[in-house]
């Protein structure tokens, strides 16, 4: 699961960079709000994760 959190972390980077290219290119606004709307996907999802690491960290050591 941490392999999956690390891709995704750089996968959206990788993203981020090609939508700023784009945005200069097309000078284009959607882009920027879909890359908003990624992004809070990205760290509500980072979240999620971080709580069930620790509850499955809890129950290993109880």
């Amino acid at each position: 699961m941490e392999y999956v959190h690390k891709i995704s972390f750089f996968v959206i980077i990788i993203i981020t960079i090609v939508a700023s290219i784009s945005i200069f290119y097309f000078k284009n606004i959607a882009i920027f709000l879909a890359i908003i709307y990624v992004w809070y996907m990205y760290l509500k999802e980072e979240k999620r994760y971080k709580i069930k690491k620790h509850i499955y960290e809890i129950i290993e050591n109880y």
